[in-house]
């Protein structure tokens, strides 16, 4: 396809037939030569972007689940998405359709309605880049007895930490679709294959609703920099201290094992998927989360110092600030 933006046929047949406007908020979304959408019932918004040398379709699943989850810990349903989407100059019209139909088909499943966006082509990228903003409202699950609260205001100290999914799976399955070969030769299929499937479970949106009717104080979605730096991330926000301890986090053992074949460290994965809550009683909260399919584990406990704690055993270690995603060594 040539530089700039796609031409109006391309747009017609690889764009715009996959984008469904049947909600009643919309007075005007995506069509050609609307440069944006008008509707009403939206408080919020999120934006996240896909920049990795990875697949289109991979790629694209990173940004959505990105800004959706962004806007689930805050407590808030995504309904609109809007997509920004870069392809190189070498890039084949059927790339795009490929990206369309999968973002027509995610957006079926969640029940969320793509609204516009811009497509263009730029001789300046070598891959495909992917941005994806989701706007959104107050979700209906929140528990009518959890007390509005302020960030930072010390009400959180005592209260435990708790991890919804397996850190690093993320990443992992990143690594297992980007380089299912080289891994193949090295392991077992059956465990290529299950890190492959980590890419079914990237929603945080079902460990949200039941967190928010478990009354639980704050959330925080785990993305680039994995547990590590959602923990740190977090614990500036609220100015706490924290004791985590590392064997609770948990961990399939797939993760484990591609993160020592490509010398990772995955508490510094990749995690989308995974959510990060504090609550009063985590062990309730766990216990709910697990009893409707979501894997949980009560990790840590909020505490009033500044210092941030991992203990592995009998060894104690502080905490770093957030270093660059462990993925950015290999895509």
């Amino acid at each position: 396809m040539k530089p700039g933006k796609i031409s109006e046929n391309v747009l017609k047949r690889s764009v715009l037939k996959y984008i469904n406007q049947d909600k009643k908020e919309i007075a005007r979304g995506a069509a050609m030569g609307n440069d944006c959408a008008l509707f009403s019932l939206c408080d919020c918004a999120s934006t996240a972007v896909c920049s990795l040398s990875v697949k289109e379709k991979e790629a694209l699943k990173h940004a959505v689940f990105g800004a959706v989850n962004n806007l689930a810990a805050g407590g808030k349903k995504a309904s609109y998405l809007i997509f920004n989407i870069t392809l190189p100059e070498k890039a084949r019209e059927i790339r795009l359709q490929e990206i369309m139909e999968e973002a027509a088909r995610i957006c079926e499943e969640e029940q969320i309605q793509i609204i516009g966006g811009h497509t263009e082509i730029s001789s300046h990228v070598e891959h495909a880049v992917i941005s994806v903003t989701a706007l959104g409202k107050v979700q209906e699950d929140k528990c009518e007895n959890a007390p509005e609260r302020v960030p930072g205001s010390g009400d959180l100290i005592g209260c435990d930490v708790v991890v919804s999914g397996y850190i690093g799976a993320d990443g992992a399955s990143l690594l297992a679709v980007q380089k299912e070969e080289e891994l193949a030769e090295r392991f077992p299929l059956w465990l290529v294959n299950e890190a492959k499937n980590f890419r079914k479970e990237l929603s945080v949106v079902p460990a949200a609703k039941i967190a928010m009717s478990q009354g639980v104080q704050v959330m925080h979605d785990i993305r680039e920099g994995g547990i590590f730096g959602a923990l740190w991330e977090m614990a500036q926000r609220e100015s706490v201290g924290l004791t985590v301890q590392l064997k609770q986090i948990p961990m399939k053992q797939s993760v484990v094992e591609i993160c020592n074949y490509y010398d990772l460290n995955p508490y510094e994965l990749l995690s989308e998927g995974c959510l990060l809550m504090v609550a009063k009683d985590g062990e309730t909260l766990a216990d709910a989360l697990c009893e409707n399919g979501v894997e949980a584990a009560v990790i840590g406990t909020v505490t009033g110092s500044n210092d941030r704690i991992i203990e592995n055993g009998e060894e104690i270690r502080y905490m770093d600030l957030p270093k660059p995603d462990q993925i950015r060594k290999l895509l």
